[in-house]
């Protein structure tokens, strides 16, 4: 169109725009190929007429037009636009036309799309510019918001607070700002949205804001999982100031308990060995022994705890002095010599000939020495135990303790020196322990700036090596030692032997009869029992506490020259007396002596600032309380005052707290055994004929027994709310039911992923087993859910195979193998950790927590299996686990019997010796026959029978139990329940199966008579409750809790027989 053509068309266009009534005509665009316009603000349509005159208009000008209508918005108002350009060929236009199109669809899919929600806004705030995101949200349609004034909208309908935040970041920006907020909007249904929003201006070319753009991105889910991460810091450190207060408060509970445990131990060992020093007659002597013994596996036990409880709190410091190691190892290993003598052991010692005379810690070395050789005793059933020592270049000294005992299975040698760990199954129960030896040993050792280490082969014995720092030193005047230190019991006192020295002693002292002792002691008993001791040798001033102890030195002429007192005591406790004296010129000089059973250093350090001149720990042996009494008086002491910083992190307190929980529990189990033996034995001993003096030590002997067995009980309670014990429950059931179960659990979830779910179980796997069913259940579901949800095409398998298995036990290996996605090989190792996966995709696409297999681990070790994995990315993974179980389809063959040695054990006690014709029980023809694997319990049981009248037969394990019952002889069954390999319940439960069997064969003959069911009664050191199952379904009759006292014995017997008629 050239130019006088386009002039003359637009003359054309205003005069008929004017003649319509149009009060003006805005002009768009003039250029070469065509002319652009639109009405003025009063024309709001162009009509056919108007169309007409534009036709006339081309014919007039005789030039070749396309006149066309389209609705556009300019300004973001929508406007009518007449278009008139001159006609091109219909090709060329086909082209404009559909890329017009184009470019609109592309601008809509970005525009009205786009997840966030953006705008265009007029510098006064008007809506010019909506996408549909963002008017969906509001429940919004063009029309509707299209030229309102954007604070107006339902968007910001929650408040005026919001609408004038909104204003202000409209004027902000107005000026240029680019505005930023986190704001709330509200949604059509009146949710709300959190926005991370803005406002940015828009600038023309001269610098003029002309249109604004908000724009707003929902961080609703980044705002909650940020507040929730704060909520779990806190928690979290609010769960480590708590796991640390609770670290502190077990700490002062293993120190406390063991004071607690320590003062009945004193009057309970103490008077035991007067009696033993004393006159007894031929049968008491092994109730005594026995007694004697169980006390001091107790108060091993309980040194153990306090050793542990001072690394605990990091108060082991290593005091060095001069020490001839040749004579400590020798002082040492006879200790043991009559306990290797009873096991028919030798002992065999490699030592220099000269003496060894170096630097180290003499006590650290005798916990060591004593622990190693311990041990050794009692893991060796039969040969030899020998000791070695050894000069190494660089100040290192090597003791090698060898046996020839059951040795140690490979796999547990890993684990040797963990603090708690025994050897697995049946020989720690049967060898008990705490399982803190071995532990001490190597922490003692590292403490020396040393080692340990071990070689050993199973079934043929264990090396143990320890080497130390110890630097040699010269002898000099005064330092040999004269044996053992203060702080180690011996393993079993020689009562007569200290009896003598004891004797000898008193008579040195007693030829000053006005030495004076002031004991302050506010446990009666203890406190005649000390002046019991001291009596022949000195006089005897007694206190209950520190102020009655004061008012003596104030009202006494004569002062004492020595004061013996408690440290916990009523009204005024030791260490405030101990001020008092010290801090009064009249009385300073007067030595001081601190009974005590809290041997932390802390209380230690304490009774030192108060002035004491020494210590001594209960419990304590006669003859050293007379000794240090005596030495007392003419020596003081000083000890050196080092602390160390505790050393915590959360992993290790975290872990410290759980095995402190479950090894105080296991403690009070392994106490109650032996001391069912001391108070079993002592109500026995009381029936036979005693003098007044042995009376009433034996009385003493039961009362701080009945103390003892209370602070038991009260720390199993401690450990029920502590330990989180997980529940077992065994049970019979077929192995095909468990894999089809499992299979049709997720066969709907396979299905809808068109995966092919399949099951194999080889021919060997027992049909029929015994184990934990519902958590194996819950392993197998996991697995196999976990490899559904990750394999997209292919199969899933479950296949069960038989591992290994003996007469009466298999352990069964089951493997799930799928098809899917894999596991790269950097991450195998840490997929059984606690909310770990293995790529953080997949919790948005998979969902989960990262807990199942960390779960499927915990579980099948709780069953005393293992779980394992091999993976390929791409091609997918295989679970395997082992599971250990019983079999439970084939009859269990008789064993052949063994020795008995409970008979033995009860014909060498000699019970019907015990009781004079005068207190003979009237004699029953019930038959009663016992299970019991502890043979101090065994003997027990068998007296306490006799006591009451019945005769019994005795055997030591669940499978000779079987044997004897199928002889029909025994009117009663007594069975322990925690015997190794079978336990009480379970050989319950097999005797009724047998009687069940023999109903079902008895009743087919044809001399049908039916046997009487025997009664059975259960005896526990465990608590009821500790039970998960109650006793009756086991077919036991009454369920006693150890020790049993006569009286209850006798009634639990007369309930089981009544019970069966």
């Amino acid at each position: 169109m050239d130019k006088l053509h386009l002039e003359a068309l637009k003359a054309q266009i205003f005069a008929l725009a004017l003649k319509h009534g149009a009060k003006q005509c805005l002009l768009l665009k003039s250029d070469e190929s065509g002319i652009e316009w639109s009405e003025g603000q009063e024309l709001l349509s162009i009509d056919v007429d108007f169309k007409k005159l534009l036709e006339e208009a081309r014919n007039n000008l005789e030039i070749n037009l396309e006149i066309k209508v389209e609705t556009i918005k300019v300004e973001g108002i929508s406007r009518k636009v007449l278009f008139v350009s001159e006609k091109k060929e219909d090709f060329e236009y086909e082209r404009l036309r559909q890329e017009l199109k184009d470019l609109k669809q592309k601008f809509s899919a970005i525009f009205d799309q786009t997840f966030q929600f953006t705008g265009l806004v007029s510098p006064d705030g008007i809506l010019l510019e909506c996408n549909q995101t963002a008017l969906k949200f509001a429940g919004l349609t063009w029309d509707e918001a299209i030229g309102k004034p954007f604070w107006e909208l339902k968007w910001w309908s929650r408040s005026p607070e919001a609408k004038d935040q909104l204003k202000d970041a409209i004027a902000r920006a107005r000026k240029g700002e680019l505005v930023r907020a986190t704001v709330e909007n509200i949604g059509v249904d009146e949710s709300s949205v959190m926005l991370d929003f803005s406002m940015k201006p828009i600038f023309n070319d001269e610098g003029e804001v002309i249109f604004l753009i908000p724009e707003g991105r929902d961080i609703t889910d980044r705002l909650e999982a940020e507040k929730e991460l704060e909520l779990r810091a806190e928690a979290l450190a609010e769960a480590n100031a708590r796991l640390k207060e609770s670290e502190k408060l077990k700490s002062e509970f293993l120190a406390n308990v063991s004071h607690e445990l320590r003062t009945p131990l004193t009057l309970t060992l103490a008077p035991l060995e007067t009696l033993l020093a004393g006159e007894i007659s031929k049968e008491q002597k092994p109730f005594l022994e026995l007694m004697h013994n169980n006390c001091n596996r107790l108060l091993s036990m309980v040194n153990g705890l306090l050793d542990f409880s001072k690394l605990e709190a990091g108060k082991v410091n290593v005091n060095r002095e001069a020490v001839d190691l040749v004579k400590l190892v020798q002082t040492l290993a006879s200790d043991f010599k009559p306990l290797l003598a009873k096991r028919d052991l030798k002992l065999t010692l490699a030592l220099p000939e000269q003496p060894l005379w170096v630097e180290i810690d003499r006590y650290l070395t005798e916990r060591i020495l004593f622990n190693l050789l311990s041990n050794a005793v009692k893991f060796t059933p039969k040969g030899s135990v020998s000791i070695e020592l050894r000069r190494l270049p660089d100040d290192m000294v090597e003791i090698l303790v060898s046996d020839t005992g059951v040795g140690i299975k490979t796999s547990e040698l890993p684990n040797l020196f963990v603090r708690f760990r025994q050897l697995e199954g049946s020989s720690a129960r049967r060898f008990e322990g705490t399982g803190l030896g071995l532990a001490l040993v190597k922490e003692f050792a590292e403490l020396m700036q040393g080692d340990v280490r071990v070689e050993s082969a199973e079934g043929r014995g264990s090396t143990f090596s320890v080497k130390l720092k110890a630097q040699e030193c010269q002898k000099s005047e005064g330092n040999e030692p004269e044996g053992r230190t203060k702080r180690q019991p011996l393993p079993r006192f020689d009562p007569m032997k200290e009896y003598q020295k004891g004797v000898q002693s008193a008579s040195d002292l007693s030829q000053n009869s006005k030495t004076t002792v002031l004991v302050a002691e506010d446990n009666s008993e203890l406190a005649n029992y000390i002046h019991y001791l001291l009596k022949d040798f000195c006089q005897v001033k007694l206190a209950s506490n520190g102020k009655e102890a004061l008012r003596i030195l104030e009202e006494e002429e004569q002062q004492p020259d020595l004061i013996l007192s408690d440290v916990m005591m009523p009204e005024m406790d030791g260490l405030k007396l101990c001020q008092e004296v010290k801090s009064n010129e009249a009385w300073s000089s007067i030595p001081v002596i601190f009974l005590t059973a809290l041997t932390h250093r802390d209380a230690l350090l304490k009774g030192w600032q108060a002035g004491a001149d020494d210590y001594l720990f209960k419990p304590f042996h006669p003859t050293e309380l007379t000794t240090r009494v005596r030495s007392a008086l003419k020596i003081k002491k000083d000890l050196n005052k080092m602390h160390q910083k505790l050393r915590n992190s959360r992993d290790e307190a975290l872990q410290a707290d759980t095995f402190k929980s479950q090894f105080v529990s296991m403690l009070s189990h392994e106490i109650r055994t032996p001391l069912n033996a001391v108070i079993g034995m002592s109500e026995l001993l009381s029936q036979t004929k005693l003098s007044a003096e042995q009376e009433n030590l034996l009385k003493t002997v039961q009362y701080s027994a009945s103390m003892l067995m209370d602070l038991l009980n009260n720390v199993l309670d401690f450990t029920k709310l502590e330990a989180g014990k997980l529940e077992q429950e065994t049970i019979e059931f077929m192995t095909k039911d468990l894999v089809n179960e499992s299979l049709e659990l997720l066969s709907p979830a396979a299905r809808r992923k068109n995966l092919s779910l399949k099951a194999e179980i080889d021919q060997e796997v027992p049909l029929t087993v015994e184990a934990d069913l519902s958590r194996l259940r819950q392993v197998l579901v996991n697995l196999l859910s976990n490899a559904v949800k990750f394999t997209e095409s292919g199969e899933v398998a479950l296949k069960l195979k038989l591992e290994a298995k003996d007469k009466r036990r298999a352990i069964l290996r089951f493997s799930v193998i799928d098809t899917g996605c894999g596991i790269a090989a950097e991450k195998l190792e840490d997929v059984f950790k606690p909310f770990f996966q293995a790529d953080a995709s997949i919790a948005r696409n998979f969902g989960g927590t990262g807990l199942g297999l960390a779960i499927c681990r915990s579980l099948v070790e709780s069953m005393g299996g293992s779980i394992e994995l091999t993976s390929k990315v791409g091609r997918g993974s295989c679970f395997s686990f082992s599971i250990p179980v019983k079999i439970k389809d084939r009859k269990e063959p008789t064993e052949k019997s063994k020795e008995n040695v409970s008979d033995k054990f009860v014909e060498a006690n000699s019970p019907e010796k015990l009781f004079s014709a005068k207190h003979r029980p009237e004699e029953k023809r019930e038959l009663i026959l016992i299970a019991e694997d502890n043979p101090a319990d065994r003997a027990l049981l068998s007296l306490q029978l006799k006591a009451l009248g019945y005769r019994s037969q005795a055997v030591d394990s669940a499978d000779r139990l079987i044997v004897e019952f199928q002889k029909g002889l025994y009117d009663l069954i007594i069975v322990d329940c925690q015997m190794p390999i079978m336990d009480g319940f379970e050989a319950a439960l097999k005797i009724r199966q047998l009687e069940e069997t023999d109903k079902e064969e008895a009743l087919s003959s044809a001399d049908f008579h039916e046997r009487k069911r025997v009664p059975i009664l259960a005896i526990s050191a465990e608590s009821l409750s500790d039970h998960q199952k109650p006793y009756s379904q086991y077919g036991i009759n009454r369920l006693l809790l150890k020790p049993a006292k006569l009286s209850t014995l006798r009634q639990a017997i007369e309930d089981c027989f009544s019970s069966s008629t």
